[in-house]
């Protein structure tokens, strides 16, 4: 059970062996469960784990929220009543770099919202360049009969989205 944001270090394998759970509790502080949004650009490697939100409790949470990386890989995440995203790809710290070589692979969202690529033009960098989308099984979101989104590009002024392969 979790009950604050989880902040990932960089620079280590973080892998869930049997697919473990992460619960939200009611008491939930924060916008996301997992989040790797750090100044600079390290890499990460997250694979294997359930994130289960607060539903429509917690309109702004993410499964995992995503900040400037370079080779960094997120696989094998199931995020279920997230209505923000299950992976948010965001850079929001003042001193981060942008967002390279992402590759999210096996992603899988449940009564929530999906994939959502926002740049953001209130930092120095915070563009997102170069990527791999595969093997995702992405929904639009059930909860409470609130429309989600599959995937979606944001890319704010002066900021730029490209580089990103879907399969």
């Amino acid at each position: 059970f979790v009950s604050k944001v989880l902040k990932i270090p960089p620079k280590i394998r973080f892998v869930g062996l049997a697919r473990p759970y992460f619960l939200t509790t009611s008491n939930f502080v924060g916008e996301s469960v997992f989040n790797t949004d750090n100044a600079g650009q390290d890499e990460y490697y997250i694979d294997g784990f359930n994130i289960n939100g607060g539903g429509v409790n917690t309109p702004n949470l993410s499964s995992l929220h995503v900040g400037g990386c370079r080779n960094s890989t997120f696989k094998n995440i199931v995020g279920t009543s997230c209505p923000n995203a299950t992976v948010l790809v965001y850079p929001t710290n003042p001193d981060s770099g942008d967002i390279e070589n992402i590759e999210l692979d096996h992603i899988w969202t449940v009564r929530g919202a999906g994939i959502k690529f926002q740049t953001n033009s209130n930092i120095a960098r915070g563009n997102i360049t170069d990527g791999t989308i595969t093997n995702c099984q992405l929904t639009s979101g059930d909860i409470d009969a609130k429309d989600g989104f599959p995937l979606l590009l944001a890319a704010s002024a002066g900021k730029m989205i490209f580089g990103l392969k879907f399969d």
